[in-house]
């Protein structure tokens, strides 16, 4: 038997209704310098980690002659900057409306915000593939509003290549993306204004249905750079309760894309080329049931919304009351202790053939009121404990937290029912890359400690960002749920197709 636990909240715009800390400056709290430590040493740990996909964390940070020589310019020299390997973006020029999100922002509460940053309004992306050099990276140098370079990081980003000129026209106000991206890049920020970004063809699907193209192909040959500025300012990295007094999280959501020649597309690390997460289809194909208990994003994965599991030893179990619906933190340990131990007893797990997956982020990410994460690291802890003494036979996994890409959803695009908006604004306030992040480095290196396996999907969702329903940052649509089930429980059957009605995914 397999019972599965995740943390996902109920709510969301799901069709209609359904983001490793890094603060920028130098004046912080002693709350804030306490979580960058914490997650700093989350992340240097995981660097040697077998468990968790972190292949991208291997690189070199040492920088060209060529990248010294083209960075960190006057603005008074930008133009001469802009030639054969290096891009302006956008090309028309600064954009005012990350400055104007920040102006607003600070008239609300400015403490959270550093005083000394300036939002990002353009980027200047140069790449040093060329054959006077041996580096394989692009260095993106961020710009304020005046077009000057800045010296301080904090931006999140999310960034693609594609082959050949995109199609703009269905990508209205960051509502959806066309097709799906040729690479996703990989961001290091250094700290000093400038991002490291390392492109990976993608592990999963395309939106097509058909294969990717080969590497290979994608040499010599022109495409369109996509940047998706999410947050800028170290705003994506305030931990609750920062934006206490703020009407929202503090999106910047801007598209630029540009279209480029041979000369800047980007090297690309093909899937056979890095390391992939771990898969259990011969450990999971021996159990006797799998037993799912979760919200919206398991279930998802699952595929038990339905009567239509994926897999044939996974057994509907939705007539009972076994979803937490809390985050996982010592204050909400007793429910999910509740419902653990009537389901050990209920289903007699405490055997050779049992195991137990157990999850838990989205809703801390979203629900969590904790400055940090010792409350949530100190219960999953206690969490695996207990299941060790309640079901000694029982095998236990992890799944990891996925990951978010808030620049997909669109205020405006909620439907105008009363409350709707000013829920979605709570759950989404703490949602971005940077703190899902956290969460997945951290968790990894707690199961490590643990020796707890991890079915390890943050890189693999990272991206794929198309695969997200419509207006919703969190959740997936079936075929990549799909996939990820194809890939970590692979059998001969196919997975059994799930019903109409869960597209809808409308949660508890």
């Amino acid at each position: 038997m397999l019972v599965v636990f995740s943390g996902a909240p109920p709510i969301f715009l799901q069709s209609t209704f359904n983001k490793m800390t890094r603060n920028s400056f130098g004046n912080k709290s002693s709350i804030s310098r306490e979580r960058t430590v914490l997650i700093s040493c989350a992340a240097l740990a995981l660097i040697t980690i077998q468990v968790a996909d972190w292949s991208f964390r291997t690189f070199p940070r040492k920088l060209s002659d060529y990248h010294i020589k083209h960075l960190g310019v006057t603005s008074s020299s930008l133009e001469a900057t802009i030639g054969k390997y290096t891009v302006l973006i956008p090309a028309e020029g600064p954009d005012p409306n990350p400055q104007k999100t920040i102006d607003l922002l600070r008239q609300q509460d400015p403490e959270p915000i550093d005083p000394l940053c300036s939002p990002t309004s353009q980027l200047i992306i140069t790449n040093d593939n060329g054959p006077h050099t041996n580096v394989k990276t692009m260095i993106m140098q961020s710009l304020a509003l005046d077009g000057t370079p800045k010296s301080v990081g904090g931006d999140e980003f999310y960034v693609t290549y594609t082959e050949g000129a995109t199609v703009s026209t269905p990508y209205v106000n960051n509502y959806w993306i066309p097709k799906s991206p040729d690479a996703v890049a990989r961001i290091v920020d250094l700290d000093d204004g400038r991002y490291e970004l390392h492109f990976f063809q993608p592990l999963g699907p395309t939106l097509k249905g058909g294969p990717r193209l080969p590497i290979s192909m994608l040499k010599g040959h022109g495409g369109t750079i996509a940047v998706h500025l999410e947050f800028t300012c170290g705003v994506g990295a305030l931990w609750p309760p920062a934006k206490s007094n703020w009407i929202d999280g503090g999106f910047i959501n801007r598209h630029w894309e540009v279209e480029v020649d041979a000369f800047m597309v980007p090297t690309i690390t093909g899937v056979e080329n890095r390391p992939l997460p771990q898969q259990f289809g011969d450990r999971f194909k021996r159990y006797k049931s799998i037993y799912s208990v979760g919200n919206s994003l398991m279930a998802g994965w699952i595929g038990i919304r339905d009567d239509s599991p994926r897999r044939t030893n996974m057994e509907e179990t939705t007539g009972k009351t076994t979803r937490p619906l809390v985050d996982l933190s010592l204050q909400s340990l007793p429910k999910w202790m509740t419902i653990l131990d009537r389901l050990i007893r209920e289903e007699s797990l405490n055997c050779k053939e049992c195991a137990l997956i157990l999850g838990s982020g989205i809703w801390d990410l979203t629900y969590g009121k904790e400055p940090n994460m010792k409350s949530h690291l100190e219960a999953v802890e206690k969490l695996i404990d207990a299941v060790r003494v309640m079901a000694p036979l029982a095998d236990i996994y992890w799944k990891s937290i996925t990951a978010t890409h808030i620049f997909l959803y669109e205020e405006s695009r909620v439907p105008d029912i009363v409350g709707l908006v000013e829920n979605a604004r709570i759950v989404l306030k703490y949602c971005s890359r940077n703190r899902a992040q956290a969460f997945y480095e951290a968790q990894a290196e707690l199961m490590k400690r643990l020796n707890v396996p991890v079915i390890d999907m943050f890189n693999m969702t990272f991206d794929a960002a198309e695969f997200h329903v419509k207006n919703d940052a969190m959740h997936f649509v079936p075929k990549l749920d799909d996939y990820l089930m194809d890939y970590f429980y692979p059998i001969a059957e196919r997975p059994m197709p799930l019903p109409s009605s869960f597209r809808n995914l409308l949660d508890d």
